[in-house]
């Protein structure tokens, strides 16, 4: 399992930084081990992420693209999302 890479607030440069990535499978089923779904089987996972500085802070925003299977609540079958 390799999870993302980490950044240090210093390695941000002042006008901000843009990061691509793909989420390694193993890595996401643990971020979604205690939830009521789980990642797809066979499918590729990514963020596109910005990040900026605000002093000693740093804001992320983005985008998270995954498929995850669910119980559909009206027959109780997986769904794949």
């Amino acid at each position: 399992m390799q999870p993302p890479p980490t950044v240090t607030v210093d390695s941000i440069p002042e006008e901000g930084s843009s990061l691509s990535l793909a989420l390694d499978p193993a890595w996401l089923a643990q971020v979604f081990a205690d939830a009521a779904m789980k990642p797809a089987e066979g499918r590729r996972a990514s963020a596109k992420l910005r990040l900026d500085r605000d002093s000693a802070d740093v804001i992320v925003s983005g985008t998270v693209t995954a498929r995850v299977v669910a119980d559909c609540v009206a027959c109780l079958e997986p769904v794949e999302l």
